[in-house]
Formats: C-alpha cells, sequence, structure tokens
C-alpha cells in the first residue's frame, strides 16, 4: 500500500484550492473597473467578486485616506447599477448569452483590434498605464488601478487557459468517440 497517496491528494487540492484564491482575489480587482471598461455584462455579473470589489474599494480608500479612491467607488456603484439594468433590459428584449459574462470590452470598436480578447488585454495594460500615469498625483487610487490591472491580466489568462481546455477536452471526447464507434461497428479490433 503506497502511504504518499493522500498527501499527494492533498498537495494537489491545496494547489487547486490556493489558484481558486488567487482567481478569486483576481476576479474581484478585474470586477473594480469593468463597470467603466465592458457592456452586454451577464445577469449575474459580477456576483459575489462585486460585492468584494465594492468593500475592497471602501476600505483601501478609508485606510489610505483617499478621496479620489472614495469618489471612484461611488461612482463606480452609480455605473455598476447602471450595467445592471442594461443587462436585464437586454435579457428581457431576447438578448442570450451566459449570466457570468463579464462583458464585451469597449476598446472592441477600435479599427485595429480583431476580438474581444485582444481588447481585453489592451483594457488590462490600459489600466495598469493609467495607474502608473497618476502615480505621481494620487499614489493611493494609482496603485490600486496597477493592482487592478494586474487583476484584469490574470483573469484574462485564466480564461484563456479555460478555453484552450476546453476545446482539448472537445477534441479528446471527439476521438474518443470515434474510437469506440470504430469498435463497436467493427472496423477497429481492440
Amino acid at each position: 500500500m503506497d502511504f504518499d497517496q493522500p498527501s499527494q491528494q492533498s498537495h494537489a487540492q491545496q494547489a487547486k484550492q490556493g489558484f481558486g484564491i488567487l482567481f478569486f482575489a483576481s476576479s474581484t480587482l478585474a470586477a473594480c473597473v469593468t463597470p467603466f471598461t465592458r457592456t452586454n455584462w451577464g445577469l449575474e455579473y459580477p456576483g459575489f467578486p462585486g460585492l468584494c470589489a465594492f468593500c475592497l474599494m471602501v476600505i483601501v480608500a478609508g485606510n489610505g485616506k483617499s478621496t479620489d479612491l472614495m469618489v471612484y467607488s461611488g461612482v463606480w456603484l452609480v455605473m455598476l447599477i447602471v450595467r445592471r439594468c442594461q443587462a436585464f433590459r437586454q435579457h428581457w428584449n431576447g438578448f442570450v448569452q451566459h449570466s457570468a459574462y463579464s462583458g464585451d470590452a469597449y476598446l472592441i470598436k477600435l479599427p485595429f483590434i480583431k476580438s474581444n480578447g485582444q481588447a481585453r488585454a489592451l483594457e488590462a495594460v490600459i489600466v495598469l498605464v493609467t495607474g502608473y500615469a497618476l502615480l505621481e498625483y494620487t499614489r493611493v487610487f494609482a496603485m490600486f488601478l496597477m493592482y487592478c490591472g494586474l487583476g484584469l491580466i490574470v483573469v484574462r489568462v485564466v480564461e484563456f487557459q479555460a478555453m484552450w481546455m476546453r476545446v482539448r477536452r472537445m477534441k479528446d471526447a471527439e476521438i474518443e468517440q470515434k474510437y469506440t464507434s470504430d469498435l463497436y461497428r467493427g472496423r477497429r479490433q481492440e
């Protein structure tokens, strides 16, 4: 009997939990800027990360004594309500999309942007650069924006990886189905 097996499973579970925490933190930071940068949200976006984003903004603004971030939090809340109303209106008008969809980046409208993925990547860079540009004027708010930009990058990478894995699993399933079909029809010997 191999006694190392349970510890290997627990290490894998710990890695998944750590990754989940990283993704949740990144989603929370991303939700701090998406009301300003995206449209066409799903009905349930941003969900719990959105609530945590608002709490995070208020806590950071209070601890850093940043009136800029406090004003931003208020404007963010108004924009969040606007985006949620738009999502419900689209739903009532028959627009179909995933309920947790984080929206289409506004930058998709630029002529040199070919996909929503490119627009989201550029969105993250713009948030990072904006934060860096504001460092001289408002340090707390600028650092907060830079962390939000990093959150957008992590979320984008995870979304890309998840989509790639889904496609890979679909291709694997297609191969397995063909193999099983060939076995069933007698075109292949085991």
